[in-house]
């Protein structure tokens, strides 16, 4: 997911508020600073649907043409 995440960012920018991540924890440093350094949202597991789907609908706000 954060490979992904800077390759798409480092070519479409504008894409990156799209990426919604789950996470068990960040359990690498490479994780925790990566975390830190991007506010997208996230789910943690273990999560429920509903969790997923609030949060699906939170980035959907955010990603939204006004």
């Amino acid at each position: 997911g954060m490979d992904l995440f800077d390759r798409v960012t480092s070519e479409r920018p504008e894409y990156g508020a799209r990426f919604v991540f789950m996470t068990g924890g960040a359990t690498t440093p490479a994780a925790r600073a990566f975390l830190e350094r991007v506010a997208n949202e996230r789910v943690e597991k273990p999560f429920s649907a509903s969790d997923v789907e609030s949060t699906l609908a939170r980035a959907m706000r955010h990603t939204s043409p006004d």
